[in-house]
């Protein structure tokens, strides 16, 4: 019961900002994207891998890449390799109240990816509320609002293969390709 009503100000909350048109989308297409955002739940060691392993291969092509992780762990430890945040770091409506998640939403960054398989409200929130051009997830029927390209990932449960396959969809889709549609 008190799970249904945090959820249900979480969903409030996301829908008084969707209404506030605070954020404004110009999509980029991701050959000349210079910044990119990855946000991810960083709690499984597999997936922290794998996002880690995809962040650099982005380096190496030239783009600046920053991240953010969620971590769920009841006991937190501060030695992880990349920007996080626990469930203490979270409001009663499961809204990031770090200052480096927030700061992290304020980046306008041309792409930012959100790299997880499971529904997560905080990182759905971050997702949101981003100041990213364009922001590419997860397909959920009823997620639209988080995200401007959304990637069937299948119910394979696997992070690499949604990961390769979201590359290879921002690699075909440009701007141009497009208005030209």
């Amino acid at each position: 019961m008190l799970q249904k009503f945090r959820s249900y100000f979480f969903q409030r909350s996301l829908l008084k900002f969707l209404r506030s048109g605070q954020v404004r989308r110009d999509p980029k297409d991701f050959r000349s994207a210079a910044t990119v955002g990855i946000l991810f739940d960083g709690t499984d060691e597999n997936d922290r891998r794998t996002v880690l392993e995809y962040a650099d291969e982005l380096v190496r092509g030239g783009k600046k890449v920053e991240l953010m992780g969620f971590v769920n762990d009841p006991k937190p430890r501060e030695e992880a390799p990349f920007p996080h945040f626990f469930p203490k770091d979270l409001d009663w409506f499961f809204r990031p109240k770090k200052d480096a998640a927030r700061a992290f939403a304020e980046k306008a960054f041309d792409v930012l990816i959100c790299a997880h398989l499971t529904d997560h409200r905080p990182l759905e929130y971050l997702a949101t509320v981003s100041k990213a051009h364009l922001r590419v997830g997860r397909y959920r029927e009823d997620r639209t609002h988080c995200f401007d390209l959304m990637i069937d990932g299948g119910d394979g449960g696997d992070l690499k293969a949604l990961v390769r396959q979201m590359d290879q969809y921002l690699k075909i889709v440009n701007r141009k390709n497009a208005h030209n549609a």
